[in-house]
């Protein structure tokens, strides 16, 4: 059974499912219980995308592991209100966030609801945009205040009928652009678990062009969305993962958090790669430690929400300004994008305490899928980032590698192999 407006663009479906007996298509035994559950149809333009080709088609290998195509994605953690009409009165029967995918109810579903015999009639669903995902809060809003959050409401007549119900709204509301927000942030929380809890995570999606950033002052993400401009950050899954990891790597750090303090070296970054030189900061740029490790850590983020760690051979993804990047220190098949980057091609002037975003984002993955004998964990990752020290401009390897050194075991293994392949002993 579908249910769908005027408008032309599908957001949400909106699945019934029975518990305890299967439900046929035309009545609900007495004995049956309801819950809802909730998928979101992503829209992001950097999902599958190898070389401005879709890799499903182009070549599968060369793709991101998971939302390799835009579909209809459990809303995991979403908050969602549920009141049912009762003697022609909407009357609460549930208010929460509803499962991450770590509970029992399914992801992006809620609990049984109405009791047995009472499954039938009007409900009035209301979505907002915010979601709890391993036990960490994520706000996608627009104003200063940290608790807004938009809305969506519908209604639904079950009728004792299971099925699916799908609702539309308009492709250019700058609402529905906040949930797309949310959507990628809380499948990055869930599939890189870092252990963290009982963290609030602010994203403040807005009607302009320009960049995206992380402010650590405030802690807020902001996301740019332009109705005239398709390829702005709200519909970047990777961007939106991005600036959420330099949350999360604040988080991690506290008051050892240095931020982009300095990105760029003082023009001695020559070399045969023109981003090598001093400017703005970017993937292949060469930079004091203190950049080159945030944006390295906040690209891996990123690449993990969306690429499986069972094996660093394949870790793709499509970065904003730069295409398809291969994430892990194979990287020599994307061209121009050598391993060991800073020394190959901007080894010219200082290198000690510098760095570049690419040779960090790859020990970062390294670290996480090269550990013998044992994989390392998310939580292992925490524990060797926040037991390390304060950044500041230069000590940033420094102070990894005597922790890694103090920790041993498959960590150390996997540091130790990652700072070789990708040249970052500096």
């Amino acid at each position: 059974m579908s249910k769908e407006n005027t408008m032309n663009k599908t957001i949400f479906a909106v699945v019934l499912v029975a518990l305890g007996l299967t439900l046929s298509a035309t009545s609900t035994p007495a004995d049956a219980a309801v819950r809802f559950c909730f998928k979101h149809n992503v829209d992001f333009i950097d999902s599958g995308q190898e070389l401005a080709t879709s890799c499903s088609s182009f070549n599968p290998a060369r793709c991101e592991d998971d939302w390799k195509t835009n579909d209809a994605y459990a809303a995991r953690g979403i908050r969602v209100k549920v009141e049912k009409q009762i003697n022609s009165v909407y009357t609460q029967i549930w208010y929460n966030y509803t499962d991450d995918g770590d509970g029992g109810d399914g992801a992006g579903c809620t609990p049984a609801l109405d009791p047995a015999g009472a499954n039938t009639g009007w409900y009035k669903i209301t979505l907002e945009s915010r979601a709890k995902v391993k036990g960490n809060y994520i706000y996608s809003r627009n104003s200063s205040d940290e608790l807004a959050t938009n809305t969506f409401v519908t209604y639904i007549s079950t009728d004792g009928v299971t099925g699916t119900y799908s609702f539309t709204g308009s492709s250019s509301s700058l609402i529905l652009e906040r949930f797309n927000v949310l959507s990628a942030a809380s499948q990055a929380q869930w599939k890189v678990n870092l252990g963290l809890g009982l963290q609030w995570y602010y994203f403040r999606v807005l009607s302009t062009s320009g960049q995206s950033s992380y402010n650590g002052t405030s802690g807020v993400v902001s996301i740019s969305w332009d109705p005239l401009a398709p390829d702005q950050s709200a519909h970047r899954k990777f961007v939106i993962s991005h600036e959420l990891g330099h949350a999360v790597l604040h988080d991690i750090l506290g008051s050892g958090y240095a931020g982009n303090t300095a990105w760029n070296d003082d023009g001695q970054g020559l070399g045969n790669d023109p981003l090598c030189a001093n400017g703005s900061h970017g993937v292949t740029s060469k930079e004091y430690l203190s950049g080159a490790g945030n944006e390295g850590f906040a690209h891996f983020y990123a690449s993990a929400a969306f690429n499986n760690a069972g094996s660093n051979f394949n870790c793709y993804v499509h970065h904003w300004g730069r295409g398809t990047v291969n994430c892990a220190s194979t990287g020599n098949d994307t061209a121009g994008y050598v391993e060991a980057f800073m020394n190959l091609e901007c080894g010219a002037g200082t290198v000690v305490g510098r760095g570049v975003e690419l040779d960090w984002w790859r020990a970062f993955w390294d670290v996480r899928t090269q550990g013998t004998p044992n994989l390392v964990s998310y939580s292992e990752m925490t524990s060797w980032l926040s037991g390390a020290g304060a950044w500041n401009n230069t000590n940033v390897y420094s102070i990894l590698d005597a922790e890694a050194n103090s920790v041993g075991g498959s960590l150390d293994a996997a540091w130790n192999a990652a700072e070789v392949d990708n040249g970052i002993a500096h």
